[in-house]
This record gives C-alpha cells, structure tokens and sequence, in this order.
C-alpha cells in the first residue's frame, strides 16, 4: 500500500478502514488500537480468521466490504471534490474530533471512524 507520494502505509490502511468499518465502531476501533491499522488491513485482505469480537456472519461482510474497498480511488475522489484524508499523525488532525463533530467548532470537520476528510475552500 506504500505510495510514490510519500503517504504511508498507515493513512492508506485507516483510509481502507473507513471503507470496511462504521463509524464509531468500537471492535474496530479496538484492532486499530492493539494491532495497527496496517495489521487489520493484512488480515482483511488475506481473509484471516475473524478477529476478535466479532461473529462469523460479520467478519464474512468485513471481508466483502474489504475486497471493495480501495483507497487509492478515494484520495483521487476526495482531490477531485476539493477534501483531504487527515488521521492521527498527520497535519491537521484534531484530537478531538467528536467535540468538534458535537459543537461544529470548526464547520469544516467531516467524521469517517478514524479518519476525518477537511474540505478546502
């Protein structure tokens, strides 16, 4: 998942998850948590056994969700209609994000799970 442009592999993977998980999702969000987004990732696309957490049934659809799901495609999209992909770690990213979701303290913060789309403009 390693881009020419410099994004890493991490912001490609929470990028992936906003296209696997729901927002808010805390099973996910716990994986993220103890194993990297990069390692649910791997075990998504390798169609692993199911995490921790989570039915058969549900891993089936994570797993189908996955095999959809492409990141790349999304950060052209998201270029095109003038947003960008922030996530821990990179510029921009506000801590806290569910205070500003709530009280709109910055009218331009769009929630995906972990990872949060700025519009430009």
């Amino acid at each position: 998942m390693s881009r020419a442009d410099g994004r890493g592999d991490e912001f490609l993977a929470r990028i992936f998850l906003t296209r696997v998980l729901e927002p808010g999702d805390e099973t996910g969000g716990r994986w993220v948590r103890e194993l990297g987004a990069r390692e649910v990732v791997s075990r998504l696309r390798e169609g692993a056994e199911p995490l921790p957490g989570v039915s058969g049934r549900r891993w089936a659809g994570l797993l189908a969700r996955s095999a959809r799901a492409e990141p790349d495609r999304d950060l052209a999209v998201a270029r095109d209609a003038g947003a960008r992909f922030v996530c821990p770690g990179t510029f921009n990213f506000c801590g806290h994000t569910l205070c500003c979701l709530r009280t709109g303290c910055s009218g331009e913060v769009l929630c995906c799970g972990r990872v949060v789309a700025l519009l430009d403009g």
